[in-house]
């Protein structure tokens, strides 16, 4: 009986990470520029810890480009959502997106050739609007379930922050493991960077893979308790 329990957890096991793993290739294959840009901003944040220079530039160049790098994530997951919501042809589609190059080409440039308080707040502020644009465009001609969307966007969120923590701590307690019991030598950059990977690039593709895409017909079942309680009794009133 305990081997037949084993061989039964096992397989949930294996099935749910094959679900995971499918989810995480349906995320890059829906917003694959959008992943391009955090795994980018992510490259060059390692390249920075490691006092690497990429094509010759300083440190407050390399620094500019990953916060660059960083703004063009929330852009082009709104213009991934404004086409799936209105049919266009690809051409269009492709002209947004150099449409957005050359305007945070011209934000690196002309917006962010320094790091004060200005430009900072300016920089954050713009950051914030494209984010919360990404939650209402689905809806901007729609209400309906409005509510439901944004509680189901609100948890993927927090699980995927869940999974990205847990996978960090895991990987750091290997990684801790070999450097304790096996005296492999790890460096402490390591561990940095381990996190920017999964918060760069993992989380960001579990968080995208549970955003509800068009005609899908959303239902309060789907979620959890806490959440359905919050919608019930706060968010609906």
């Amino acid at each position: 009986n305990s081997q037949e329990k084993r061989g039964l957890m096992m397989k949930r096991i294996l099935s749910y990470i094959k679900k995971l793993f499918i989810n995480l290739y349906k995320a890059i294959e829906r917003f694959p520029v959008t992943i391009g840009f955090t795994t980018a901003t992510t490259i060059v944040l390692i390249s920075i810890s490691n006092n690497q220079s990429i094509f010759g530039l300083d440190t407050n160049q390399m620094s500019r480009i990953a916060m660059i790098l960083a703004l063009g994530a929330p852009i082009s997951l709104c213009i991934n959502l404004i086409f799936e919501k209105i049919q266009t042809k690809r051409l269009i589609r492709i002209s947004a997106y150099i449409l957005e190059g050359v305007f945070l080409l011209i934000y690196y440039y002309f917006l962010l050739d320094d790091f004060n308080m200005v430009q900072i707040t300016r920089y954050t502020a713009i950051s914030m609007f494209f984010y919360l644009a990404f939650l209402f465009i689905p809806y901007i001609y729609k209400r309906q379930d409005f509510e439901l969307y944004v509680i189901k966007v609100l948890t993927s969120f927090f699980v995927s922050v869940i999974y990205s923590i847990v996978l960090f701590a895991g990987l750091s307690a290997i990684f801790f493991a070999l450097d304790t019991l096996l005296s492999v030598p790890v460096p402490y950059k390591t561990y940095y960077h381990i996190w920017l990977i999964t918060a760069g690039v993992f989380a960001p593709s579990l968080f995208f893979a549970g955003i509800p895409i068009k005609n899908h017909k959303l239902n309060i079942r789907e979620y959890p308790k806490l959440f359905k309680t919050l919608l019930q009794y706060i968010v609906m009133p």
